[in-house]
Order: structure tokens, then sequence, then C-alpha cells
């Protein structure tokens, strides 16, 4: 089965192209399932620089759900959102997106972590600290049980010399996603972006193989997804993700 449940739309304002975009070009490249995942507005608005404004939040699943009407006997479409972590935020997406709209899934993500009484960004880690308070965030999201599935876990070795302090955040995600059994996602966004150069190598930023041969002492689960930003790359990077995945012998899993 090809399946790309990572789709951003123009409403995240970094990304090109509406819900019947990315629908028609999965249908183009013969996938069998997408799942349009946009950033989720925020009750109060935060971090509106890229996600959507609360007052388009009807429209965004109005738009979803009449896809799935007119598309239903070609594709498999699935409602989804990645949904940037914070505690406060726990309630409205339990009450709000599931119940409510009837999300058919989440994306949990840590695109920015709490650092020294300020966000800091997730793909700009430079020392041990900094991973030890992303890791203890991200498994905090995890610990939610929120989430479907964890997005881009490895972003914090975007920037990153791999050493203990890398190993020991890895650790901590890893063992926090097997105790509760929430997936993670191999992610394909990565291959696209220019490579990080480092004083030991130049590689991708994300997905790391050092992070998934961790994975491999673990018994999870992984999506391999597009993270697509552009309809043309709604399947991209997910051959790429499956080698990976394959590579370490994780368990590959698609959503209902």
């Amino acid at each position: 089965m090809i399946c790309n449940y990572h789709t951003h739309t123009y409403r995240c304002k970094h990304a090109l192209g509406d819900v019947d975009d990315y629908i028609e070009a999965a249908i183009e490249l013969k996938a069998d399932c997408l799942g349009i995942s946009d950033h989720t507005p925020l009750p109060d608005n935060r971090w509106l620089g890229i996600r959507m404004h609360m007052d388009e939040l009807q429209a965004y699943s109005d738009s979803i759900d009449t896809a799935k009407l007119r598309y239903h006997d070609q594709i498999h479409i699935l409602k989804g959102m990645e949904c940037d972590w914070a505690p406060e935020y726990a309630e409205f997406y339990k009450t709000e997106l599931l119940e409510k709209y009837k999300f058919d899934y989440l994306i949990g993500a840590s695109h920015c972590f709490p650092f020294d009484g300020e966000w800091e960004m997730s793909f700009d880690i430079t020392t041990p600290e900094q991973i030890m308070a992303y890791a203890n965030f991200y498994a905090d999201a995890i610990a939610s049980e929120i989430f479907s599935f964890m997005a881009h876990p490895d972003v914090f070795c975007a920037q990153y010399e791999w050493d203990e302090a890398a190993v020991k955040g890895a650790i901590m995600i890893l063992e926090t996603a097997e105790h509760y059994n929430i997936p993670l996602e191999i992610n394909g966004y990565g291959f696209r972006k220019p490579k990080s150069k480092l004083k030991s190598e130049t590689r991708t930023g994300y997905p790391y193989s050092k992070f998934w041969e961790v994975a491999a002492n673990y018994d999870i689960k992984v999506f391999c997804n597009s993270d697509a930003h552009l309809p043309n790359d709604v399947i991209s990077g997910i051959a790429e993700a499956s080698a990976l995945a394959r590579q370490f012998n994780l368990q590959q899993v698609v959503l209902d």
C-alpha cells in the first residue's frame, strides 16, 4: 500500500495547494490512502506565522469532509491535524478536534520546546542540555496518549553531532513510545531538504540513521510519511523512509 498521513495545505502559510490538489496528485500517483494533516490552529492563536487562524478551522474541516464524499471511490481520505504539543492544549485537542470536529487522527509534534524560560526550535539544538529538555517534552507528548503517532522524533539531530547525550535523548523518546505503544514517524521531508554540514559528516538532518539504529532495540512501530508541502510531493520520500525502516527491521504500520 502507498499511504501518506502527513500533508499540509496553503493554510499553514509555508505550503502550496488545497485539499483537492493533494488528493488529485495522490490519485495520479496511484496512492491508496491520503491523510490531510495541516498544522492545527490553537485556541489562543499562538504561533500564527506557521498555522491557520482559529476562524479557519471549520472551513478546513468541511473541505476534507466534502472531499471524502467526492473522491470516496478513488482513494481513502482521512481527516487529520498536526498538533504542536503543550499541556495547556490537551483538552482542546481531545474535546474540540477529536470529539466536536470528528478528526480521524491527530499527529503529535514538537517543532519547539521550552528551555530556560523561552521556546527554542527543535531543529536548531546544539547542546546536551537542550537535547534532554526536548526529549523530556517530546516524551510528555507521547504520554498524553492523544496522538495516533508522533512526527519526526529525530529532528533534534539536525544540527547536532551524535554523542552520548544524543543517545540518551533517543532512548528516552524510544522507551516512552514503546511503553505507551505510540508509533513514531520516519519523515520523508528531510530527504528533500538541504543536508546538514557538521564537523564529522554531511548528512540529512533527519531522518538520521543513528537514531533509528537505536530504535531497532525497541518494540516500536513506525509510519513512513512524506510531510508534503507541495502537491507534487504527496508521496515523495516515503520510499526512502520505508527503506530506512527495513534497514533496521522496524515494523511499518498504516491507519485504518
